[in-house]
């Protein structure tokens, strides 16, 4: 008799070959995912600080540090002169536990 069909250890060899690549693909994807809230935190944070140093331009005075929240992230704001330009410098933990700092510089008449 000839049977037309997968024999059991064709059938594990296929899934082992399947188990294979999710057990490698899944740790790339993790990592992906990671590194895209890392990406979303920085372009929110760069929006924040670019915010802060329009409105520190546009109002009279010398800015006083501070401490903003935005989506999902806390910024620590310090604000300085260097060299007739205001510099805006905004830090936060990232979603690795990674200190970051973004620094924005502007030209504010006095």
């Amino acid at each position: 008799m000839k049977y037309n069909g997968f024999t059991l250890l064709e059938t594990m060899f296929a899934f082992s070959i399947i188990t294979m690549v999710i057990v490698t693909i899944t740790p790339v994807a993790m990592k992906v995912k990671m590194e895209e809230a890392v990406l979303a935190e920085r372009r929110n944070a760069s929006s924040l600080i670019n915010n802060e140093l329009q409105a520190a331009i546009s109002e009279p005075g010398v800015p006083v540090d501070k401490q903003i929240k935005g989506k999902n992230i806390t910024l620590l704001i310090n604000y300085s002169y260097k060299d007739n330009l205001l510099k805006v410098c905004g830090g936060w933990n990232n979603e690795k536990k990674k200190r970051e700092q973004l620094c924005i510089y502007g030209y504010k008449e006095m």
